[in-house]
């Protein structure tokens, strides 16, 4: 996904005559989130990018250039091309085969565990033993139709992708926020409550369309999901990317130190500055 994208954003710098023979570079930061509102194993990525690229001048100095907002014909394009690239990932990880199905294997895997391991089941009603049996319904269709939700937000394949959100550079308390969404974790403790009976309310941050507020899990269930939310061993949840990568040799010129204030909250330190400097030199 991040290399779909970083190619977008090179590519589209180098269309215009100005950065035509440039060596442009961007970077991006992505988050891994493996849960959803009501702790179900729903894999998704939420990604910051800088919306624009870096160009190194003729005096060595490193220079951001913003590119014009992209295009909903341009996101499907990206769409498509991040779409056929996990396709072809996951068939050479063999986790699908050749229907865009789940592979027999992955099956076959299941079925053992079930299999060697009856008790786990046991304590699991049958729409529990379904969804266990079962981990996918397969990814899409290669040439399904183009469905566009709302401004900058397309879904093909079942895929979706939505780039409508933008802060500006000097909005730094919008852009913390923005961080901060993207970093949650799964679970707030105040959206859980143990019932009477011992089971695990899970308030929705939502109601689902039925009218649903909440969910209501044995301990066994609960337990169930969080163990579906954890990560394989050594999997980064936060991945840097492009001129945010630690190798990057553009890194240490590009991240400023964190004691340096920037953007609006320097701005208004300056203005505070310069109040104060007026208003010493009218009391003399």
């Amino acid at each position: 996904m991040s290399t779909s994208i970083n190619e977008y954003y090179q590519s589209k710098a180098k269309s215009i005559p100005t950065l035509a023979n440039s060596s442009p570079k961007s970077g991006q930061i992505l988050f891994v989130q493996r849960f959803g509102s009501s702790l179900n194993l729903n894999i998704h990525f939420h990604l910051l990018a800088a919306d624009g690229v870096y160009i190194r001048n003729n005096w060595g100095e490193l220079k951001f250039h913003e590119l014009p907002t992209i295009t909903d014909q341009e996101l499907e394009n990206l769409l498509d091309k991040i779409f056929k690239r996990a396709l072809k990932h996951l068939k050479k990880k063999g986790l699908i085969d050749s229907n865009l199905e789940e592979s027999q294997n992955i099956q076959d895997q299941q079925d053992l565990l079930f299999n060697e391991h009856p008790d786990l089941l046991s304590d699991i009603t049958d729409s529990m033993k379904n969804k266990g049996k079962k981990i996918g319904y397969g990814i899409g269709y290669a040439n399904a139709p183009t469905l566009v939700k709302s401004k900058l937000c397309i879904s093909k394949n079942n895929f979706s992708l939505h780039a409508n959100t933008k802060v500006n550079a000097l909005a730094r308390e919008r852009l913390y926020k923005l961080i901060e969404y993207c970093a949650r974790p799964p679970i707030s403790d105040d959206r859980l409550t143990v019932t009477d009976s011992g089971n695990i309310r899970v308030t929705l941050k939502t109601p689902w369309k039925n009218g649903t507020t909440a969910i209501e899990l044995t301990p066994f269930e609960f337990i169930g999901r969080l163990a579906a939310l954890i990560p394989q061993p050594n999997a980064h949840l936060v991945k840097y990317s492009g001129v945010f990568a630690p190798n990057h040799p553009w890194r240490s010129k590009i991240i400023r130190n964190p004691k340096i204030k920037k953007g609006f909250q320097n701005r208004c330190e300056l203005k505070d500055d310069f109040e104060e400097k007026d208003k010493h030199r009218l009391t003399k």
